[in-house]
C-alpha cells in the first residue's frame, strides 16, 4: 500500500486552515408513528437538530395533533437528492488492503462488479414499488467507499424505498454553502505570510504526489499553475487508463476522455461534478457560477510555484512540485451536494490520489458521527486505502454558531460542545485548523490566580456571568 511520506504529509495538512464551507444537514427520514405528542419547545428543537425547516404554523398544527411529524414532512413534494445505503460493505470497507499502489486487486474488482450488480436489483425493486414501473433518476453509484447510490426521489417516497429489503438506510443528501468571498483573503501569497512558522523547509517539495482538491474550481489560466513538475505521477496515458472507472466518465455516458480532463503536466485531472447534467461538465473555472475561487486560493496554497520573467520565484505553495486534480463540486446547477461530493472522494480513490483536501464543513459539526455514520464511513474507506484526508476545522469560536435561529446560541436543553466542523471531527479524518496568533484572548475569570477562558452563549438578557469577567 502506497502512503505519503510523514514530513510531506504534514505539510500537506497546512493548506487547510482559511474558510470551511458551512453546511445544511437535511436529516433522515424519522418513523415517530408510536411517538409521544411534541410540544412545540420539542418540536423547534427537532426542526434545529434535523435541519427539518419546520414553521411556525407547522409546529402549532403538529402539537395541537391536527397532523404527525412524519406527514408534514413528507408532504413536501418538491424534489430532492437521496442516499440509499445499501447492505453490505462497500469494497474498502470490507478490505482495507483492497488498493495496492494505488490499484484494486483482482478480488477487490470482482467485489466491486458484485456490489454493482446488487444497486441494480435494488433500483429496479425501486421502480417497480416505489415508481410503478418509472425507471430510477440514478444520479451516482459508489461502490469503492460506500456501498450506495444517489437518486432523485421526492421526501414522502423515503419511507417505500427504506422498506425495501436490501436497502440500510435512506437520507436526504446533505447540502453544504459557500462561504462569502470576502470572508477570507483570494490572494494566495498574502496568505502564506499568515503562516506561523509553516514555511516548507524540508528537501520535500512533493515530488511524485498528487493532492486531490474538492472545492469550488479552477483557474487553470493563472501563473502558480503554469510551471512543469518533476517526476510527474500522472501522465495522460495513466489517466486514460483509470478513467472508465470514474463516475465522470460513466454519468456523460462515456462522453468523457483524457484529453478533456487532463489539462496540464501540473493538473493531470480537473472535472465539474456539480454541472455534470448540463454544458459546463468540463469547465472547473469560476466563471459561470457564483461560487468564489475558493479552489483557486486553496490549490495555490498546496502545490502553487510561480517565476517571473527574471525567473525569480515570486509565490511557492507548501509542496510546490506536486501535481493538483480538482474535483469542482460548487458550480452553476448544484453546489455542494453531497452527492456530488462522495462521487469525487470516489474518483479520487479511483485515480490514486495520494492526498484529498477538504476544506469544507459543518458548522460546529458532530462529536461523533451519531445519526450519521453513512457520511463517516466514507471518509473511513478512503484512510483505508493508504490516502490522507484533510478536513478544515472550521471557522467557529462556539458550539452554537450558525444555528437555524439565526442567534448563534445554544437551547438549553441542548447546548452541544462540538466546535470542529464535520467531517473534520471523524476519526480517520485529519483536522486542520491555522493559528492567526501566538497570543488568545478571551474573556476570563480568575479562579485561584489562574485565568480560565469563556464564550458567551446566552442572551443579552441573561449574559449573567458577564459581569464576573476578570474578577476572581
Amino acid at each position: 500500500m502506497k502512503k505519503v511520506t510523514k514530513p510531506l504529509s504534514i505539510l500537506l495538512t497546512l493548506v487547510m486552515i482559511f474558510s470551511a464551507f458551512p453546511i445544511v444537514l437535511p436529516a433522515f427520514a424519522a418513523d415517530d408513528s408510536a411517538a409521544p405528542e411534541y410540544t412545540e419547545t420539542e418540536l423547534r428543537e427537532i426542526s434545529d437538530k434535523y435541519q427539518y425547516h419546520l414553521t411556525a404554523d407547522e409546529i402549532a398544527a403538529i402539537a395541537s395533533g391536527e397532523t404527525t411529524l412524519s406527514e408534514t414532512v413528507s408532504s413536501r413534494e418538491e424534489d430532492v437528492t437521496l442516499i440509499v445505503q445499501l447492505t453490505g460493505d462497500a469494497v474498502l470497507e470490507a478490505d482495507g488492503d483492497a488498493m495496492v499502489d494505488g490499484e484494486l486487486t483482482r478480488s477487490a474488482q470482482r467485489k466491486q462488479k458484485s456490489i454493482a450488480k446488487q444497486q441494480d436489483k435494488i433500483a429496479d425493486k425501486i421502480s417497480d414499488k416505489v415508481l410503478d414501473g418509472e425507471d430510477v433518476d440514478v444520479l451516482y453509484s459508489y461502490t469503492l467507499v460506500s456501498n450506495a447510490f444517489a437518486i432523485t426521489a421526492k421526501p414522502s417516497q423515503i419511507d417505500e424505498i427504506a422498506k425495501i429489503k436490501g436497502v440500510e438506510s435512506v437520507f436526504t443528501a446533505p447540502v453544504y454553502t459557500a462561504v462569502p468571498t470576502d470572508a477570507y483573503d483570494p490572494n494566495a501569497e498574502k496568505a502564506v505570510n499568515y503562516f506561523t512558522g509553516s514555511d516548507n523547509t524540508t528537501a520535500s517539495k512533493g515530488t511524485g504526489t498528487v493532492v486531490a482538491v474538492i472545492d469550488t474550481g479552477l483557474d487553470l489560466t493563472h501563473d502558480a499553475f503554469s510551471c512543469d513538475v518533476t517526476n510527474p505521477k500522472f501522465t495522460q496515458e495513466d489517466i486514460a487508463a483509470k478513467l472508465p472507472n470514474t463516475n465522470a466518465f460513466k454519468n456523460r455516458a462515456a462522453e468523457t476522455t483524457a484529453a478533456d480532463v487532463y489539462r496540464s503536466v501540473k493538473v493531470p485531472f480537473a472535472f465539474n461534478y456539480a454541472d455534470i447534467g448540463n454544458d459546463f461538465a468540463l469547465d472547473v473555472s469560476h466563471k459561470n457560477d457564483d461560487q468564489g475561487d475558493h479552489g483557486t486560493h486553496v490549490s495555490g496554497i498546496i502545490a502553487g510555484y510561480a517565476k517571473n520573467a527574471d525567473g525569480k520565484v515570486v509565490f511557492e505553495g507548501v509542496a510546490p512540485d506536486a501535481q493538483i486534480m480538482m474535483f469542482k463540486v460548487f458550480g452553476s446547477d448544484r453546489a455542494g451536494n453531497f452527492a456530488d461530493i462522495l462521487a469525487a472522494v470516489e474518483d479520487a480513490v479511483t485515480l490514486g490520489a495520494d492526498v484529498i483536501n477538504l476544506s469544507l464543513g459543518s458548522w460546529a459539526g458532530f462529536t461523533y458521527a451519531g445519526d450519521y455514520p453513512d457520511l463517516e464511513a466514507a471518509y473511513q474507506s478512503a484512510a483505508n486505502a493508504g490516502i490522507v484526508v484533510c478536513a478544515s476545522a472550521g471557522n467557529e469560536y462556539s458550539a452554537a454558531y450558525g444555528t437555524l435561529y439565526g442567534n448563534n446560541l445554544s437551547l438549553a436543553s441542548n447546548p452541544d460542545n462540538g466546535i470542529i466542523g464535520s467531517p473534520a471531527s471523524y476519526d480517520d479524518n485529519l483536522a486542520i485548523a491555522s493559528l492567526a496568533s501566538k497570543n488568545y484572548y478571551a474573556k476570563n475569570v480568575q479562579v485561584n490566580g489562574r485565568p480560565l477562558a469563556y464564550t458567551c452563549n446566552a442572551t443579552a438578557e441573561s449574559r449573567n456571568i458577564e459581569k464576573y469577567a476578570g474578577e476572581t
